[in-house]
């Protein structure tokens, strides 16, 4: 739809658990997808919704792809930790889809769920990590070097599930 509500133009996403992440930027969509195999990708669309290209991200590494945001011509994602490397990870993308950093966020040797992520006007990425009632606040530089990490699940419940994470 455009802006004033008038219908502009449809795309069916591949896969059949598709579309848990949208991001808008630098005038494209990128949409998460996922098949019923497990095969994880990030479909790049222009604004009239045609497909342009596409990343796979391995699931050995990288369990679902579970929020992302778009800010200064990057894509990052936050994702679960894969079958094989447990941590969640931190993704930036540029914007033909090319992995540009990585960071993972560990607890141990425990599975960890990527829950929330922002960026901020500066540049800096914040993301919500959640491994069993333990819920953490990590702070990153653009280029995903770690700055600081904050233990706050005192403040949700023991079980929450999904964060969200906004920047005023």
């Amino acid at each position: 739809y455009n802006l004033p509500g008038a219908f502009f133009a449809s795309a069916t996403v591949q896969g059949v658990l598709s579309g848990d992440v949208l991001v808008a930027e630098g005038g494209f969509l990128f949409v998460s997808e996922k098949d019923e195999q497990g095969l994880r990708r990030i479909a790049r669309y222009t604004p009239d919704l045609v497909r342009q290209n596409t990343v796979t991200v391995d699931p050995n590494a990288v369990g679902n792809i579970t929020d992302g945001f778009g800010r200064g011509g990057f894509l990052y994602t936050v994702n679960d930790g894969g079958n094989t490397s447990p941590g969640a990870k931190l993704i930036k993308y540029d914007l033909n889809l090319n992995e540009v950093a990585r960071a993972t966020v560990s607890f141990g040797a425990q599975h960890a769920n990527g829950n929330g992520i922002v960026v901020t006007p500066n540049g800096e990425v914040i993301a919500a990590v959640t491994s069993g009632s333990t819920v953490k606040l990590v702070k990153y530089s653009g280029s995903l070097a770690p700055i600081s990490e904050s233990d706050v699940s005192g403040l949700f419940a023991s079980d929450a599930e999904d964060l969200d994470l906004a920047f005023a």
